[in-house]
């Protein structure tokens, strides 16, 4: 009961620490720079929206073809939210293991693995574009969101099947003891009364 129980602390602890993280996200953002050899770049990238409510990535691409363009902007705007949310799920991994102890922490870290896939996979299909925006030299730039409610969402689904495993993986090693024990006794001397 008490491995059931530090299951459950486990996941609570992992929603407590991804709430905080999610929230933290939220807030103004300062504005941002032109990378190295970009000189245009829309309103939507240099003062990004300062929304609680969606987390934002920005993707560009000039490869000549409309719809390449198109496709590349768009791929690239999800990658750049999926390695934000990436990001968030790894200071996660570094809070928890504080939290947790060194012994807690190997559980942990492989729910944070899980909770990671599940994120950026889901990032990477539910994010909506949102704007569009051609530069001046031919580049296509697009901004996509996803919001934060579906985040959480999906984080905390991803906890919930880590914790199940976890019980089950747990249960099935105690049953396995258990097995063990009694073929041990079987194998000893029967006592008579």
């Amino acid at each position: 009961m008490r491995k059931t129980r530090g299951v459950s602390v486990m996941a609570a602890v992992l929603i407590a620490v991804l709430a905080a993280a999610v929230f933290a996200g939220c807030g103004n953002k300062a504005k941002a720079t032109l990378p190295k050899g970009i000189t245009w770049a829309p309103d939507f990238y240099l003062n990004p929206p300062a929304d609680n409510q969606n987390y934002y990535g920005v993707g560009t691409a000039n490869l000549g073809d409309p719809n390449r363009n198109q496709q590349a902007a768009e791929h690239r705007a999800r990658l750049a939210l999926s390695r934000t949310l990436s990001t968030i799920v790894d200071g996660m991994t570094t809070d928890y293991t504080e939290a947790a102890g060194s012994d807690s922490s190997k559980n942990g870290v492989g729910s944070f693995r899980d909770i990671s896939q599940a994120l950026t996979t889901s990032a990477m299909s539910g994010a909506v574009v949102t704007k569009r925006e051609n530069s001046p030299d031919g580049s296509l730039w697009v901004q996509v969101r996803y919001p934060k409610d579906s985040a959480k969402t999906t984080a905390k689904s991803a906890i919930e099947t880590a914790a199940s495993k976890a019980a089950n993986f747990k249960a099935d090693a105690a049953l396995d003891a258990m097995g063990k024990a009694f073929d041990k006794k079987r194998s000893q001397e029967l006592v008579y009364e």
